[in-house]
């Protein structure tokens, strides 16, 4: 990653916005582990890329919250400088459903 590096959140969720930094990213997911009492996982479906710095990481994700396990998906679009990843916009397939499930 580039030490400014922006990683782009949807929703309303405690974990929305935008995460500037490396600093800020780590801890995105330091702070999705701690809500998920360490049970957030994410499984590579299928990587697409455009041979001009641009990938898109398609996902499905589960985790456990409050008694409850949520299985979705969505994607990461990478944006590339050479070898480093400037700008990550996830995309999530059902924004509400997971706001609800870190609320």
């Amino acid at each position: 990653m580039s030490h400014d590096v922006v990683q782009h959140v949807p929703g309303n969720s405690a974990l929305a916005g935008d995460h500037k930094g490396i600093e800020a990213v780590l801890g995105l997911y330091g702070k999705l582990g701690e809500l998920t009492g360490g049970t957030f996982r994410a499984h590579l479906v299928d990587v697409h890329g455009d041979g001009h710095g641009h990938v898109t990481a398609v996902h499905q994700t589960f985790a456990t919250r409050k008694g409850v396990t949520r299985l979705s998906r969505g994607s990461i679009l990478f944006t590339f400088l050479g070898d480093k990843v400037t700008d990550m916009l996830e995309l999530h397939a059902d924004i509400a459903g997971d706001d609800a499930f870190i609320a």
